[in-house]
């Protein structure tokens, strides 16, 4: 028999599995005992494949199978019978519901739906389920998305069908098969040793979910392989941009505009504090800001960046379309509208008991106390210029690029940090306190220095 690892759909296997658990780990009972979950199994592949991936997660006494009879067509004991051996196979209790009343002239298709939703949370709540979960998959997504277009739609039916909405003000109902495509799921379904029944209605005609399923997806596909999958993935897009609209005050107060290159930044703790759905749309907030649209922006842009934060132990510069370059560094992200080129004063000479600036930085050194201790080694006249690879504390020979790094100090940002040295010995440097060489240093910042982006801690209080 196949393993999981052997399945191509793995991740997104794993992530239906991770959504289910999320789910009920929220809907946990006050007293400790684990959520139930009522499973809406027809015997179709993408309901057995709920049963499938449910068993992966819960113990077979925290789940619940029903099968809807909507008294709608013949051979419907046979279809109970699949779906009840596939139950008792794992354990699980199983309840057969049958749906009263008179299916109407119109929409025969969403009177059914309404009506199984209804005994669905009826049964629900009976049996003491805190989720109800359907086996909806990526290609219902895409056959929904599609249909809403042909119909007329807007923003709001651009999103599809969402993961998890809520179907009473006592239960959720969960979809966690919707990252997931029919034939994978029939895939897993033959490598468990699992029958799933066919649905005639699912071939016909009369309903134009059908034309969709069997003529408008494989032209689709056949004109661009992986469609459904886009349709799906732009469904998603557009659900995390209309929730990120509805925080716009929020993402505008998550950046900050720099001094340096024209930049924007996002601290690490206003990243965290942000949704998935709103942190892809503030990539795009940012792009925009800076480019002046998102239109050269797609899909994988967004998801690299989103991937580099998450590995935020390391700098990494990311490169957008229109030379819009992102920086990830020490969990912070920061954006420019070109590769920042850093500009810097030569060097300028000062004396004991002297002062010297470099104005582009708008940086001033005040040396205020004559020489004595270990400052009367270094050689004389000494410098006021910026960091260099190489540079070491005169009093300690310890490495200044490690304590900008301890700092916290962006790669990029080094090159304009300040320093009063001696050749490659460093007597001061404006981030760090005192200078340990017997000389009484300051430093002076001005407002509009580039190095004021930096967080204000780094400067140990001077001005």
């Amino acid at each position: 028999m196949k393993t999981e690892s052997h399945f191509a759909d793995e991740k997104q296997w794993r992530r239906a599995a991770a959504l289910l658990r999320q789910a009920l780990s929220g809907a946990a009972d006050p007293s400790g005992s684990p959520p139930r979950v009522l499973l809406a199994v027809s015997g179709g592949s993408d309901s057995m494949g709920l049963l499938l991936l449910t068993m992966s997660v819960c113990a077979p006494e925290d789940a619940v199978v029903a099968f809807v009879d909507h008294g709608l067509r013949p051979g419907i004991d046979a279809e109970w019978a699949v779906v009840r051996a596939a139950a008792e196979r794992f354990g699980v209790a199983a309840e057969r519901v049958a749906v009263a009343g008179v299916a109407p002239a119109g929409n025969l298709q969403e009177w059914a739906r309404e009506r199984r939703y209804e005994w669905l949370a009826e049964v629900a709540l009976r049996r003491g389920c805190a989720v109800v979960a359907t086996g909806h998959t990526l290609d219902d997504q895409a056959e929904t998305v599609l249909l809403r277009i042909l119909r007329g739609t807007g923003m709001t039916g651009l999103r599809g069908i969402p993961y998890m909405r809520p179907l009473d003000e006592h239960l959720a109902l969960l979809r966690p098969l919707l990252s997931l495509r029919r034939s994978d799921i029939q895939a897993r379904l033959r490598a468990a040793g699992l029958r799933w029944v066919s649905d005639p209605s699912n071939d016909n005609a009369r309903f134009m979910r059908v034309g969709v399923r069997q003529r408008l997806l494989p032209l689709m596909e056949e004109l661009v392989p992986g469609a459904a999958v886009r349709v799906a993935q732009l469904s998603q897009d557009v659900a995390q941009h209309l929730a990120a609209c509805a925080l716009l005050p929020q993402l505008a107060h998550a950046v900050r505009e720099l001094r340096f290159a024209g930049g924007l930044r996002v601290r690490r703790s206003e990243w965290a504090a942000l949704s998935p759905g709103a942190r892809s749309q503030l990539v795009r907030e940012l792009y925009a800001r800076l480019h002046g649209s998102t239109r050269r922006l797609q899909r994988h842009h967004v998801q690299s960046l989103l991937q580099a934060m998450e590995t935020s132990g390391r700098t990494r510069c990311i490169e957008f379309p229109a030379g819009v370059v992102a920086w990830v560094s020490f969990g912070d992200l920061y954006f420019f509208s070109a590769a920042p080129q850093v500009a810097v004063d030569a060097p300028v000479p000062i004396c004991p008991a002297g002062r010297a600036s470099l104005p582009q930085l708008g940086v001033s050194c005040i040396v205020d106390a004559a020489v004595c201790g270990d400052s009367r080694s270094l050689a004389a006249p000494w410098q006021l210029r910026t960091w260099r690879n190489g540079d070491r504390f005169a009093h300690s020979q310890k490495s200044v690029a490690r304590r900008l790094a301890a700092l916290r100090v962006p790669p990029f940002y080094r090159p304009m940090v300040p320093v009063l040295a001696s050749g490659t010995q460093v007597l001061s440097c404006a981030l760090t306190r005192g200078s340990g060489n017997g000389l009484d240093i300051r430093w002076e910042v001005a407002p509009q220095s580039p190095l004021r982006d930096l967080d204000a801690a780094a400067f140990w209080g001077h001005t």
